[in-house]
């Protein structure tokens, strides 16, 4: 049986590159992304999340 779920996520990043590396950690999934290099043009209220 597969059971799947789609989770939205938002992911903050600085560096000099172009790509992340997105895991979860329990059954080892792993995707690489490339991120937009354009800084965000408003401000996002995250709701007390921790960096």
């Amino acid at each position: 049986m597969i059971c799947a779920q789609r989770v939205r996520v938002q992911i903050e990043f600085c560096g000099d590159g172009d790509a992340v590396e997105v895991a979860r950690s329990f059954n080892g999934w792993q995707h690489r992304i490339k991120m937009d290099p354009q800084p965000l043009t408003r401000d996002i209220d995250l709701g007390g999340s921790r960096f």
